[in-house]
């Protein structure tokens, strides 16, 4: 992929923009997250809180109650009737602050309900902006980093790059990098033929290229695969579009292999190493579109079928 320095610096910044950008966003929503946690415990009222009170209201008042009518009580029962006293003092005190306490739960429960929607409300209107933003820079990032050799991954790798070329020290991406190595077609997404059935009987092989994605390609899958039994030699390429989340439909594998020229990052003497292609890229190279999704299919023409 042959880019001028207009071009590479204009990557370059494009990229360095998307990584602060997502980060900005990922630390506002952070930030949003903490605002508006909710502690639902502190909204809670224990039942003790309530309990202990009214037992020892009602303890004293039972202490005061015996001692007023001690004097009319003989000694021989004053055990059993002030353990009495106390005992009822204590379950009266047990019912009403039980009933207390559900009231105020219930309050408790609709006012914390209440809150909750509002804090949620809030949260959401100020965390929906932020995640759209780190979705998009995200996919901004991925491809770029589908062109970019792996050595320029990073704000401060791509920093230097950017420095290195306006000081005059590289024009291109490979001059400034050293190159694509090793490590980036290890990287790559390297895509096994599947095998598809069409309604007639016809079946070919197909190789998946998703949008953003680093790919290798081979580049004579009829002479790759010539000893694997592949049952055709009909190869097609097959365009995923991950923005879209669907499968855009497919072309002739060697009629397409010219139109990937420009898109070529490095090559050997079996493969070439392509950089991501973005949704209007994978779309103009589409032959064959796939049928929509909501057109009936007849029984013998489910798309299951295709996939042997």
């Amino acid at each position: 992929m042959e880019m001028n320095k207009k071009e590479t610096l204009r990557l370059l910044d494009k990229y360095t923009d998307a990584l602060k950008f997502k980060a900005e966003a990922e630390d506002n929503l952070s930030k949003v997250d903490r605002e508006f946690k909710v502690d639902t415990s502190s909204f809670d009222v224990p039942y003790t809180k309530i309990l202990t009170p009214f037992i020892t209201a009602f303890m004293v008042f039972a202490l005061a109650f015996r001692v007023g009518f001690s004097g009319f009580i003989k000694a021989s029962s004053e055990i059993p009737i002030t353990l009495g006293i106390f005992a009822g003092a204590a379950v009266i005190a047990v019912v009403i602050s039980k009933m207390i306490h559900i009231y105020i739960q219930k309050k408790v429960r609709k006012n914390r309900e209440a809150y909750e929607r509002q804090m949620q409300i809030g949260k959401d209107g100020r965390a929906a902006g932020y995640q759209n933003t780190i979705n998009k820079m995200s996919y901004k990032i991925a491809e770029v980093e589908s062109i970019l050799p792996m050595s320029l991954h990073g704000l401060e790798a791509a920093k230097t790059a950017k420095n290195k070329i306006l000081r005059g020290q590289a024009e291109t991406l490979e001059e400034v990098s050293g190159g694509y190595t090793e490590a980036d077609w290890e990287e790559a997404y390297k895509p096994e033929p599947k095998m598809f059935s069409m309604p007639d009987g016809e079946v070919f092989g197909g190789f998946a290229l998703t949008e953003a994605t680093r790919t290798v390609f081979p580049k004579d899958p009829n002479v790759k695969y010539a000893n694997s039994d592949c049952p055709t030699s009909d190869w097609r390429v097959v365009f995923v579009s991950l923005t879209q989340n669907n499968v855009l439909g497919d072309s002739d594998f060697y009629r397409t292999l010219p139109k990937l020229e420009k898109f070529i990052l490095d090559s050997n003497e079996e493969s070439i190493l392509l950089g991501g292609l973005n949704y209007k890229a994978l779309e103009k190279m589409v032959e064959n579109p796939r049928v929509d999704e909501d057109e009936d299919l007849s029984d013998d023409e489910e798309e299951n079928d295709y996939l042997l």
